[in-house]
């Protein structure tokens, strides 16, 4: 994070691994409230609901929750990609989205994007894959922000589209096991 300037006492990390997020989702959404109360939050920015990892789907209802639980008003979500492994859309919303808000990115802010992507060394091949399902990926990620403003809350009991791209990898999981680790939330939620 400070590669693009936060400072590290405005960094807070919950500690749960990725592989771990769908079974602690109670803890997540605590974690964050707690720090949401702490800071007076009134925008929450997150992953949309596409059906392209199981994780960024999580968390993507983790933010929704928080949204609901602190009846915040000002939800905005962004995409990572949708689609099959080697179909895969990235850098751009399921075409359900309507309405999206873009920024431009200046030349510097270019430049900082850049910077963060090199953080991320490690999902280097992962980038690259998205390259090839869609030439312009690297230009739609370079060039500007995407946002839709979420008026209505997402619905995570329904597919978020008719092709669930994580049912596709050779770990066997299934939309009905995210449905499984949603509803397993409810009866802990800080309602």
């Amino acid at each position: 994070m400070s590669v693009i300037g936060v400072s590290s006492e405005n960094v807070h990390f919950l500690r749960i691994p990725e592989r771990r997020v769908l079974d602690q989702l109670d803890l997540i959404v605590r974690g964050i409230i707690a720090l949401a109360q702490r800071y007076s939050l009134d925008c929450v920015v997150g992953q949309d609901y596409e059906g392209g990892h199981e994780a960024h789907d999580a968390i993507s209802f983790c933010a929704s929750e928080i949204v609901r639980l602190l009846r915040i008003q000002n939800h905005f979500v962004f995409p990572l990609y949708h689609g099959k492994p080697q179909e895969r859309k990235g850098a751009r919303f399921k075409p359900s989205r309507v309405n999206i808000i873009s920024l431009l990115l200046s030349s510097s802010e270019k430049l900082l994007k850049e910077r963060v992507l090199q953080c991320h060394h490690s999902q280097q091949l992962h980038f690259d894959g998205l390259t090839r399902s869609a030439e312009d990926y690297y230009a739609l990620l370079l060039e500007r922000e995407v946002y839709y403003r979420v008026k209505i809350l997402i619905v995570y009991t329904e597919r978020p589209l008719a092709e669930v791209g994580y049912e596709f990898h050779r770990n066997g999981f299934t939309f009905a096991d995210f449905l499984k680790a949603i509803e397993a939330y409810y009866p802990h939620s800080p309602r």
